[in-house]
């Protein structure tokens, strides 16, 4: 029965996060859709992969959430009503808008011969249930016994997001005193804004647990993306995931679902950004985010991004 209860937290907690990436991810497209525009209207153009569109819209669209969002929970009006029905309003229009627009190039370029090589290819289907295989295993020794079966680390950094994302909740505003100005909440309203359509407190708690296990899977993602573009032989690709995995940076972040481990997922969104070499004021979207989430991840960002930037100029 313990571990129905915890599959079905596990389940829920995926799908909160699932229908959270696609709502922020639809909303940000819009707005790389525009930056693209204009850097196109310039000269400038850049043949990305679906993913890499995917994980920039939604890194974009995550950092107007949460700004608008912290500047909500000031006036209590962080709720369904102000942070999340607004968004899937503006989604749906979106999305019809696009569609009815562009009825006939989609009946065109989603045909069902094309839709048979680029879903139901027989080698992609592997490859791709091959890597949730692994990565599910690697879950199941690593994850489960630690997380879910341990105690609940109240006194620890990790639950202190538990306690914070009941009181936003519950108040529609954030507890600054607690955080303070010092350790700012985005990591908090990224918690409470997944969970503004569940009422279920104890999903709070289960998803501070366990959410960490889908970022993972986003963090893994985008690194096999980056690698792909750095690295011709698969070899390196599957060792620097390999790496990753096994890097303590993330395994401690990973396992506690610190506040740290959201603000590498945005880092490592921002890397797709450095390596198609797009102007280093795009990356202004992902510093605002990284700031409200994790000062000290930026400023560790900020060292070598700064670095990279001089050569590029001198």
């Amino acid at each position: 029965m313990r571990f129905l209860n915890y599959l079905y937290y596990f389940i829920f907690s995926g799908l909160y996060v699932l229908l959270f990436f696609l709502i922020i991810s639809i909303f940000g497209s819009f707005i790389f859709y525009k930056i693209t525009k204009k850097l196109q209207k310039g000269g400038f153009k850049r043949d990305l992969f679906f993913l890499e569109k995917l994980f920039l819209s939604f890194g974009m669209g995550l950092s107007i959430y949460i700004s608008i969002s912290y500047f909500l929970s000031y006036f209590k009006l962080f709720n369904f009503y102000f942070c999340y029905l607004p968004f899937l309003i503006f989604d749906f229009v979106y999305v019809f808008n696009f569609v009815v627009k562009n009825k006939e190039k989609l009946k065109a370029k989603f045909n069902k011969e094309d839709l048979k090589i680029r879903f139901f290819n027989l080698r992609n289907l592997l490859l791709f249930f091959t890597f949730l295989t692994i990565f599910f295993i690697f879950f199941i020794f690593v994850f489960w016994k630690i997380t879910l079966e341990s105690i609940g680390l109240i006194r620890l950094d990790t639950y202190i997001w538990t306690g914070e994302a009941y009181y936003l909740l519950n108040n529609d505003t954030l507890n600054l005193g607690v955080t303070g100005f010092t350790y700012p909440s985005g990591y908090t309203i990224f918690i409470a804004g997944s969970l503004l359509i569940s009422s279920d407190s104890l999903m709070v708690y289960f998803f501070v647990k366990m959410s960490s296990i889908y970022l993972m899977l986003m963090i893994l993602l985008i690194s096999y993306i980056i690698f792909k573009k750095l690295f011709k032989k698969h070899y390196l690709i599957f060792g620097g995931l390999l790496l990753i995995l096994i890097s303590e940076f993330f395994l401690r972040r990973f396992l506690y679902n610190t506040s740290s481990f959201l603000a590498s997922l945005m880092i490592s969104i921002s890397f797709i950004l450095i390596i198609n070499k797009y102007p280093d004021y795009v990356l202004g979207f992902f510093l605002a985010c990284i700031f409200l989430i994790h000062p000290l991840n930026l400023l560790f960002y900020l060292i070598p991004l700064f670095f990279f930037i001089s050569t590029n100029y001198f």
